[in-house]
């Protein structure tokens, strides 16, 4: 009877470590993929290409800065350096492309977030390619078969690193 409770026992710590290791952890990434991404899935910010320009209003959290038929324009500050800007482009109120302009001081932080994005889009889209200076990846939506995913990043100036990303559907015309 001992020797079947220490299996027992045994047997819930393992399966409690197995669970709190597979549980989604808010630390599997950093703390600027969060506030950058804003969402579950690969849609950042919960936005995808074809959305009409009153669904990208309502979903964006950051400050609107400049609104027109064709563009949305917002900015953030990650903190008291840090700040992103997000262009939304549009035709006929449909959402054709997203730019990110990420601008962070601290280089550690920024490589952290590059390789964040990284990761996370490889594991929703499957592996990138490589084109020059950016990271892309390839998918599709009921809107377009042709989307584009691409990451770059800026280390040429001496105070901050940029990093830039871009969702854009190369079905547009």
């Amino acid at each position: 009877m001992q020797h079947m409770k220490k299996i027992l026992i045994l047997l819930n710590l393992i399966f409690i470590l197995f669970a709190c290791n597979n549980q989604k952890s808010e630390s599997e990434y950093s703390d600027y993929f969060y506030k950058i991404v804003n969402s579950e899935n690969w849609h950042l910010r919960g936005i995808e290409i074809g959305d009409r320009i009153d669904s990208v209003k309502t979903a964006e959290t950051s400050r609107l800065v400049k609104e027109t038929k064709e563009l949305l324009y917002y900015e953030s500050k990650l903190n008291d350096s840090d700040y992103l800007n997000i262009s939304y482009y549009f035709d006929k109120s449909l959402l054709y492309e997203i730019r990110f302009d990420i601008n962070i001081t601290n280089r550690a932080n920024a490589n952290l977030l590059y390789q964040n994005l990284n990761v996370f889009l490889n594991k929703q889209l499957g592996q990138k390619n490589r084109i020059e200076s950016y990271d892309i990846w390839k998918t599709k939506n009921d809107f377009s078969q042709k989307i584009e995913i691409a990451i770059s990043k800026d280390t040429s100036e001496t105070s901050s690193t940029k990093l830039f990303l871009s969702v854009v559907d190369y079905d547009y015309k």
